[in-house]
């Protein structure tokens, strides 16, 4: 049996962790799966997590659940993978509602979009059904010797490292929410901006938010709750932008076959144009009836402190923005795993993705460059151990496989990338033909 490794207990960790439970009490091959997160499942949907205070509202619809879109493509045979479809039912955000009693009341309600801890609370109903118990740890170094990943994890509370060995690592999450332009009591990271929200600070004066996406839109939205006088927002785009929410764009998220014969430069600006940088209609709505809110276009080069406080700097227009607190939400980090590998394991990524491993890698190019090494099975092509990265599968493979838009299709790949045959197709044991007659 083949082991997989994934650091975070997140959605797509979930996701994966679910379908191989389905699809191995149906008698298939599946992985051994191990998940590493210090927090526990759905840490990032919650206050722990440094990401949110959990009472915000879900941008994708909570039906795209871990075994959305329920069109499973696993062992190629259609009555096999129709029996995984109804397990994973099971486990859907609906049962979730039908076995909490709250069904009825939600689609009651118009079917609104959870919150950020409702949707934890759902992530982790599905791992107690599955006896998914993340390894409470923290992954420090990942490095491949001869054939295996060796992977070492301290412990959440004492500290103490162990070595794990895996034939396969899958890395998921945002990466740090601490990060901000200056070290200063008045510029905050997202992580810091919700530890005082924690502890019941109240904002007021003039607020710069610097970043235009989801990360961006729950700060925005919680300081239209406090007696601010001004939300500065700073993004490279010329306004605040929507997500894209119309059927064709929201289908190349389900069935992402169509992406793949997009050109590069299409598949770019898809992107942008609906993922990266852009807001739920629901957000902006809420933020385009406050008349305190202001936005300014252009790149932030910097953050100084003045005498009357601190002052971000834009490349362009080449202007300044005065405030009295200054958040980074500029979200995720999609490099933050680049120092989590060894030496060897970076030097023969780097050379996946095209880069000189001793001439040094300049970190945009970098992810640009494994971005378009990613397999149809979400890993990373050149490199062995497999080395799985959904979260920079979007411009190669779909952009759903980046966020939750098709977390059973991103199941499927990678069970079937790890476990399966040449096609990606998992064998089917004995026991599973015996229960098929």
């Amino acid at each position: 049996m083949s082991t997989l490794t994934i650091v975070g207990a997140g959605p797509k960790a979930v996701a994966v962790a679910a379908k191989a439970h389905v699809a191995e009490r149906l008698g298939l091959d599946v992985p051994e799966i191990t998940v590493i997160d210090p927090h526990g499942v759905g840490a990032h949907w919650l206050a722990a997590g440094g990401w949110t205070d959990g009472r915000h509202r879900l941008g994708t619809s909570p039906e795209k659940d871990v075994g959305f879109p329920y069109r499973t493509e696993l062992t190629g045979d259609h009555r096999i993978d129709a029996e995984i479809d109804r397990g994973m039912a099971a486990l859907s955000w609906t049962s979730h509602l039908i076995d909490a009693g709250t069904y009825a009341a939600w689609i009651d309600r118009a079917r609104p979009q959870p919150m950020h801890s409702e949707w934890a609370a759902y992530l982790r109903w599905v791992s107690e059904r599955i006896g998914l118990n993340p390894v409470p740890g923290r992954v420090t170094n990942a490095e491949i010797s001869d054939n295996d990943w060796r992977i070492r994890v301290e412990d959440a509370i004492s500290g103490t490292p162990r070595i794990l060995s895996s034939d396969a690592l899958m890395l998921t999450g945002p990466g740090t929410s601490e990060r901000r332009f200056l070290q200063h009591s008045n510029v905050l990271s997202v992580a810091g901006f919700w530890a005082r929200i924690a502890a019941d600070a109240r904002f007021t004066g003039r607020v710069c938010v610097i970043g235009g996406g989801e990360t961006a839109a729950s700060i925005i939205e919680e300081l239209t709750a406090h007696r601010v006088a001004e939300i500065v927002t700073v993004a490279p785009t010329a306004c605040l932008l929507s997500r894209g929410e119309n059927f064709q764009e929201n289908a190349l998220y389900t069935d992402p076959e169509v992406w793949t014969s997009l050109d590069a430069a299409t598949r770019r600006a898809m992107l942008c144009r609906t993922d990266r940088g852009v807001l739920s209609l629901q957000s902006l709505e809420l933020i385009g009836r406050d008349g305190r809110c202001r936005h300014v276009m252009g790149s932030v080069s910097s953050v100084t402190a003045s005498a009357t406080g601190p002052v971000v700097h834009v490349e362009h227009p080449g202007s300044s923005v005065a405030a009295d607190t200054v958040i980074d939400a500029r979200g995720a980090d999609p490099s933050w795993f680049i120092g989590l590998l060894g030496d060897g394991a970076r030097a023969q990524l780097a050379m996946a993705a095209g880069f000189d491993p001793e001439g040094g890698t300049r970190r945009a190019g970098f992810v640009a460059g494994i971005e378009g090494s990613i397999r149809r099975d979400l890993t990373v092509d050149g490199m062995d151990p497999p080395l799985v990265l959904p979260t920079l599968a979007g411009f190669n493979q779909g952009p759903g496989f980046g966020n939750l838009s098709c977390l059973g299709l991103l199941a499927d790949r990678i069970l079937g990338g790890i476990s399966g045959d040449g096609d990606g197709l998992v064998s089917v044991g004995s026991r599973a033909i015996s229960d098929r007659g």
